[in-house]
């Protein structure tokens, strides 16, 4: 299980998230739930690839070497080194393995590769700051929270995998983020014996091998691959035509004035990114059909189709009254177009699915649809984390983990699929309530016999109803 912790981001204080197959975030706005979600997105990105490996050059650590390792050390592992790769390149003599591990090497070696290990996270920390301005749009002293003395706290966020007894802490107490805690065990970690010699390297074996093995400094995964859908896509996928060419536009004219381009919080541009490399002909596995299928069919009552024959694409909607250009259709369509979208050309088995409010401009009735497609997804192996504000959506949630309760026979007479049932195991759902400490995330009970609780959605139920009562009698 994979946990993500977060102290005093934005308006949250305190929140420790497990990130299950289904994770649902509920409470007022202004509460953190998208804070809190984008920080899992940017975690994503930062640990579970997008290029990392790109993105960490080794040459980075290089100056960081002789300062943060001892020379005693240094000169004992360089003795062992010579004794395990008299030629400087391979293992011979059969002292190790053909693909040792880091716990069969001597132990100065393994305290090298442990200070690699920590560099590598200060390098990953460098990253985690890098993605957390560019996705929220701003510099991170901006999104920590402050107390009623207006003082500013310590951001903190963590994440740990508990079966593997990985964990990362990072800190930022004025506007630059830090690795505190980093546990990531590379004694199992098979590593490269075979030395290729890097030009700057070439002198320092040390060098060479730590430089080599990089890969194995990633901590486990821990999470996978991210998309992110903001409540606010269907007016990106209705305006980035018209924002790509204005800057494309101005592009031609930065020899003669300064370009001046407008700031967007990462989660925007992603998505605009996202669109205009997509392709119509992009293959895609079938696992995810049925589900596309659904939504298209069951809600949309039409396709969400994409034209890349001009220089930027379009996105258009077939229905029973024809080809209509986007914002000719419903809001309700606009509003899963780009989900659709993403199923059909982004997002595959195995991969994160973070979507905003997915029941913006949805009707009750398909809301209970919805809910129904993101337990296909979640049983077709995506991971999917919402944020709503949907007692609708929530209950029919709820109402599908109840199934797992009842046979098949009765599931089926109910005109359910195996594929729509929710385990109770498989759904976290966390209320982020405010308090005079900032926001806190409370895991709420979910268990097969009364689904997801909705106390919350039932106590404005409640209010409107007794003011109605009280209004009646009033009026008498």
């Amino acid at each position: 299980m994979t946990t993500v912790s977060v102290r005093d981001l934005g308006p949250i204080g305190r929140a420790s998230v497990d990130i299950k197959p289904l994770t649902v975030f509920v409470g007022p706005n202004n509460s953190g739930k998208s804070y809190m979600a984008l920080a899992i997105y940017c975690l994503s990105r930062t640990l579970a690839g997008r290029g990392l490996a790109g993105r960490m050059p080794w040459r980075q650590f290089e100056p960081n070497l002789d300062d943060s390792i001892d020379p005693e050390l240094l000169l004992r592992a360089e003795e062992d080194i010579e004794k395990i790769f008299p030629d400087g390149r391979s293992i011979r003599g059969g002292q190790l393995p053909d693909n040792p591990k880091i716990g069969q090497l001597p132990q100065s070696i393994q305290a090298l590769f442990e200070g690699g290990s920590q560099m590598f996270a200060v390098g990953l920390a460098q990253l985690l700051e890098s993605a957390i301005k560019r996705v929220y749009g701003t510099d991170i002293a901006r999104i920590r929270r402050r107390d009623i003395r207006e003082q500013p706290s310590k951001l903190t966020i963590e994440i740990e995998q508990h079966a593997s007894a990985f964990k990362w802490e990072t800190r930022a107490a004025g506007g630059d983020l830090g690795t505190e805690i980093w546990q990531n065990s590379l004694a199992d970690q098979a590593f490269n014996s075979y030395l290729p010699q890097f030009e700057d390297t070439s002198e320092n074996p040390l060098l060479g091998m730590l430089f080599s093995n990089l890969g194995i400094f990633r901590p486990p995964k821990v999470l996978e691959d991210a998309y992110y859908m903001p409540a606010s896509r269907s007016g990106i996928l209705l305006g980035h035509k018209t924002f790509s060419s204005l800057i494309v536009g101005q592009a031609s004219q930065a020899w003669i004035r300064s370009l001046e381009i407008p700031r967007l919080p990462g989660f925007v541009t992603d998505l605009i990114q996202d669109l205009l490399l997509m392709t119509s002909d992009e293959p895609h596995g079938t696992q995810l059909d049925g589900i596309i299928d659904y939504l298209e069919g069951e809600m949309a009552h039409g396709s969400v189709r994409l034209d890349d024959s001009s220089e930027y694409p379009s996105v258009y909607f077939e229905g029973d009254a024809g080809r209509l250009q986007l914002h000719e259709a419903s809001s309700m369509v606009s509003e899963i177009a780009p989900i659709v979208l993403y199923l059909k050309h982004m997002v595959e088995p195995g991969d994160m699915f973070i979507i905003e409010e997915p029941e913006s401009h949805v009707d009750a009735g398909n809301q209970r649809r919805l809910a129904r497609a993101i337990a296909m997804l979640v049983n077709a192996g995506v991971k999917v984390l919402i944020t709503t504000h949907s007692d609708f959506l929530v209950s029919q949630l709820g109402n599908l983990v109840m199934l797992s309760g009842i046979s098949k026979r009765r599931r089926a007479a109910r005109r359910y699929k195996a594929e729509e049932v929710l385990q109770p195991d498989d759904v976290g759902v966390y209320m982020f309530e405010p308090g005079p400490d900032g926001s806190v995330a409370r895991p709420l009970a979910v268990d097969a016999e009364r689904g997801i609780p909705v106390d919350s959605f039932t106590d404005v139920h409640t209010g409107i109803y007794d003011e109605a009562i009280d209004l009646e009698y009033a009026g008498r």
